[in-house]
């Protein structure tokens, strides 16, 4: 019995024994795999008494300088697109580009002046018919809009803002101004046939134009009272029936009134559109050149008589 107890100590011990040698000899496996890992390293020395260039950051300067010159290209031919660009439109044929003796010649138009849109409410008071003295005296603009057709243009964006639900059809819709004697004083861009009157009016700055107690004729159509009582303006268009069976004795005579008055702006409006170039679907060729061709009518049409006397 004695026996059997020492053996088992003894191996105990001896088991002891390896374990403790095997976790020595591990660790110190451990410390020289940790050594020889750090022997391939340069030290701090070595490292800063290192003179060669460091190549990834020499490519980095490199490719800095590429990029500066490749900036400086790009600006180059920015700048030389936009020369370009203006000899072009300084050598288009447009009204903005004609001297008065070109003017002559390739229009018959007698001077610059008459492509000068304005609205002088000197000349227009002077000049004041005597159906307006009455009733409207502070007249200072009378507006209507209208539209030309335009060939179907192919690109989604443009076929979709052209399109005129009024006219079925593709359009370019512009904005009129006259004076109460007939004159063109407002002529500008055309705007796609899907805007409404309202809108054509905000877009083409028609409000920066009036100064306060003028007053605007125009359409139904023209809901701008609001835009203009901000400016100090009126605006005068035919009654609504707003569920009424029947105008009143008053609100008739006010419409006639004002029929009278706002007829001559579709007479001017008839004379621009009388021009050929206007009666026919305008092809897409000419699309960029709208804007110059009613300017040009409509600088054609002032020279003519007056509409009202």
């Amino acid at each position: 019995m004695q026996r059997r107890c020492c053996s088992r100590r003894s191996l105990t011990e001896e088991l002891v024994n390896e374990s403790t040698q095997a976790t020595a000899r591990d660790n110190q496996e451990a410390a020289n795999a940790l050594l020889n890992l750090g022997s391939d390293l340069p030290s701090f020395s070595e490292k800063g008494m290192n003179t060669e260039p460091d190549p990834l950051l020499q490519s980095f300067e490199e490719l800095q300088q590429d990029y500066n010159r490749l900036q400086q290209e790009y600006q180059h031919l920015l700048d030389e697109n936009a020369r370009l660009n203006q000899e072009i439109r300084d050598s288009k044929f447009t009204y903005t580009n004609l001297k008065s003796s070109e003017i002559r010649a390739y229009t018959g138009l007698p001077s610059m002046g008459a492509f000068l849109w304005g609205l002088s409410l000197e000349k227009i008071l002077k000049n004041m018919p005597k159906s307006f003295r009455k009733n409207y005296n502070k007249c200072r603009v009378i507006i209507d809009g209208s539209e030309v057709f335009n060939q179907r243009p192919s690109n989604l964006d443009a076929l979709a803002k052209t399109w005129s639900n009024y006219k079925h059809h593709n359009t370019l819709k512009f904005l009129v101004g006259i004076t109460p004697y007939g004159a063109i004083s407002f002529l500008p861009p055309y705007l796609g046939g899907r805007v409404s009157d309202k809108e054509i009016t905000e877009k083409t700055g028609f409000y920066e134009l009036l100064e306060p107690g003028d007053l605007v004729l125009a359409d139904r159509g023209f809901l701008i009272e609001e835009e203009l009582a901000i400016r100090g303006a009126k605006l005068a268009i035919p009654p609504f029936a707003r569920g009424k069976k029947q105008f009143s004795q008053k609100e008739v005579e006010t419409a006639r009134q004002l029929s009278r008055a706002r007829i001559h702006v579709e007479r001017a409006i008839g004379r621009i559109k009388n021009f050929r170039i206007l009666q026919q679907t305008l092809p897409i060729t000419l699309v960029q050149h709208a804007n110059d061709i009613l300017v040009i009518c409509g600088a054609l049409t002032n020279i003519m008589p007056k509409l009202v006397k």
